[in-house]
């Protein structure tokens, strides 16, 4: 029974005592197929993607913005109206990342190359591993 989280950002991650994520608010989420009774931010969904039926791909690239604002901040666009975000992102335009630890990852959420949240975390962990070897002294910079 696949649960789609739908309005998936900040405003609704918690860290538990391990800091580890936990996604929390479900309710208006679609639960089997049912459509849901809340709208995603226009700051993380894809013109192209249904947010009347949200789908794997709708929330991973949600994970891509919330990821964004997790590391600067600030909501992609945060200075864009809801038509300029949906011209923006229909176009595959997306704010500048290249120099964000997570760049790499959200641009990917963005450019809809993940086909499951697994393949998110494996690229996190590696990310992770690589800036504890940097800061021990050990292997590449990123």
């Amino acid at each position: 029974m696949p649960i789609r989280a739908v309005d998936i950002g900040t405003y609704n991650v918690l860290l538990d005592w391990d800091e580890d994520v936990k996604l929390c608010d479900f309710a208006g989420s679609s639960l089997d197929g049912s459509k849901p009774t809340v709208a995603p931010s226009a700051h993380s969904t894809h013109p192209r993607i249904s947010i009347t039926q949200p789908s794997i791909r709708s929330e991973l690239f949600a994970v891509g913005s919330m990821l964004y604002e997790m590391e600067t901040t600030c909501e992609p666009y945060s200075d864009k109206n809801d038509g300029e975000l949906e011209e923006l992102f229909d176009a595959d335009r997306y704010p500048e990342v290249g120099n964000l630890a997570l760049g790499q990852v959200i641009t990917k959420c963005w450019a809809r190359q993940y086909v499951n949240a697994g393949e998110i975390v494996i690229d996190l962990d590696q990310i992770e591993k690589h800036l504890k070897d940097r800061d021990s002294g050990f292997g590449p910079t990123l």
